[in-house]
């Protein structure tokens, strides 16, 4: 049965991004990364990152919609310092913000921070919550999504799949 959900979810992820460019929105994928440079990730931030997020980086590797970037690994590079990476955008925003908790770790970018992979808040399944970090609000780091998925689908697709560009 779990295997058949990881497809549903995949499907779900692909059906939205569908209905995005219906709607006439340019969606940026920047194509799959290897297991080996996930795996390059993982060691290097030091966890098991959750398989929805893994599912994503293989399939995608990172995507932008507008000024909507959505952190992953860039040109199968996980350790590059540069911007649409978790690595790099996570680094940046250290730079920025030096008291960020080092259990946070980017997955998308916004003017007053960053949206967060929490590593020290697991939900169910392997996944963690997904927080917003406004660097500029200390102590705003309100959570929005439970999983990696349901931030991508919910905080992300779903608006733009129906309002069109």
């Amino acid at each position: 049965a779990l295997g058949t959900n990881r497809a549903t979810n995949m499907d779900r992820i692909e059906g939205l991004i569908s209905k995005v460019r219906e709607q006439g929105h340019d969606v940026w994928v920047n194509g799959p990364a290897t297991k080996s440079a996930v795996d390059a990730l993982q060691a290097k931030i030091g966890v098991q990152l959750p398989e929805s997020l893994v599912r994503f980086l293989l399939k995608y590797g990172a995507i932008g919609i507008y000024d909507t970037f959505v952190s992953g690994i860039i040109d199968d590079k996980p350790l590059e310092l540069g911007g649409g990476g978790i690595f790099g955008d996570t680094y940046l925003l250290r730079e920025d913000f030096p008291n960020i908790p080092s259990s946070f770790w980017v997955v998308e970018k916004h003017e007053a921070g960053a949206y967060c992979l929490d590593l020290n808040a697991p939900t169910k399944n392997g996944e963690y919550e997904i927080v917003n970090y406004e660097g500029m609000y200390q102590g705003q780091n309100k959570c929005v999504a439970t999983s990696f998925e349901n931030f991508l689908c919910e905080w992300v697709l779903e608006g733009l799949a129906n309002e069109p560009a």
